[in-house]
């Protein structure tokens, strides 16, 4: 706490308030892993039937075999972030760029590369950094799914938000 006043509020020491996307990691766990255990299943079923002898379920083994490696790729990493801190990486953005979802056509994303990771990150989180930027990056470990992102301004010599309406009210 601060020796000022309670009367007087300060923007400075204020502290923004930031949502976490633990429920984000939490949601995408419960959503690829029974699809990956399905997979497990079909996959499983596949194989007992080709020794069987019935070779016509080598397709179904290898579209399942396909989708599991996928799926399941996605639900370990989701899992293990599940019960992960999040951890914080610093460094320069080497590059940034934008480009359209696979599923969603009209609504982009925005990524950062640091130290050779790739980030996704917001629209305005994009729109607060350019190439060179010094940024502290507060992320799961797993699957570097981003929390916040600061950078460093070289004016106050410290970590700000990268939002450029962040800290403007």
């Amino acid at each position: 706490m601060s020796s000022r006043s309670p009367d007087r509020f300060s923007f400075e020491e204020a502290e923004l308030p930031r949502r976490s996307k633990r429920g984000s990691v939490m949601f995408q766990a419960l959503l690829f892993t029974p699809f990956a255990l399905l997979m497990v299943a079909g996959v499983i079923f596949a194989l007992v039937k080709i020794l069987s002898g019935e070779t016509g379920y080598i397709v179904m083994l290898t579209v399942a075999g396909l989708l599991l490696v996928v799926m399941g790729y996605q639900a370990v990493h989701y899992l293990r972030d599940m019960n992960a801190s999040p951890m914080s990486s610093e460094g320069e953005v080497s590059k940034k760029w934008t480009k359209a979802n696979l599923f969603f056509f009209f609504m982009p994303s925005y990524y950062i590369a640091v130290k050779g990771k790739i980030y996704t990150i917001t629209r305005d989180q994009y729109r607060g950094l350019l190439e060179e930027d010094m940024v502290r990056i507060h992320h799961y470990p797993s699957t570097l799914t981003v929390e916040f992102v600061e950078r460093y301004d070289e004016v106050e010599k410290k970590f700000v938000p990268a939002e450029p309406d962040a800290t403007a009210f």
